[in-house]
């Protein structure tokens, strides 16, 4: 009988615990897709100077050196970007010694961009700073035709 009265804590403990882990993940991930949302037409115009500060440091080094030209030459096959899809969460990915540190998390998300002559599969890393997110990688796969 006693061990059912120190099971009973310990379950709704963890119950407890995963509750508030899944409605911290919700608003997290709502927060993620508004930022996406609000920064897409900037991602696919591939504007060095409005693109600069919605990279993290390590991105901007890489992608002004080699991904600049890349994604210019992917957009200019594709044209403008005319709507997109919600974006939708694949995975959260954490580094390896911070599992419980959110704010360290990466958290990837996907999108279908309609583009003037086709549509792109954008692929986004997003990682947390202090009020808002940073990019962490941009992968970009054109969906073909389906017609």
């Amino acid at each position: 009988m006693k061990k059912i009265y120190l099971i009973i804590p310990v379950v709704l403990t963890l119950g407890l615990a995963y509750t508030w882990e899944k409605s911290n993940s919700y608003l997290h991930e709502e927060k993620a897709v508004q930022f996406i949302q609000n920064n897409l037409q900037v991602i696919a115009s591939c504007n060095e100077q409005e693109l600069k500060h919605l990279l993290t440091f390590e991105l901007q080094e890489e992608f002004f050196e080699t991904i600049d030209q890349a994604c210019k030459i992917k957009y200019s096959s594709v044209g403008k970007l005319l709507t997109y899809e919600k974006p939708e969460f694949i995975r959260v990915k954490y580094p390896p010694s911070v599992k419980s540190d959110v704010s360290a998390s990466h958290i990837e998300f996907q999108t279908v961009g309609h583009f003037e002559r086709g549509d792109v599969l954008i692929t986004l890393v997003l990682t947390e700073e202090i009020d808002s997110f940073q990019i962490k990688s941009i992968h970009l796969s054109e969906i073909a035709d389906s017609k």
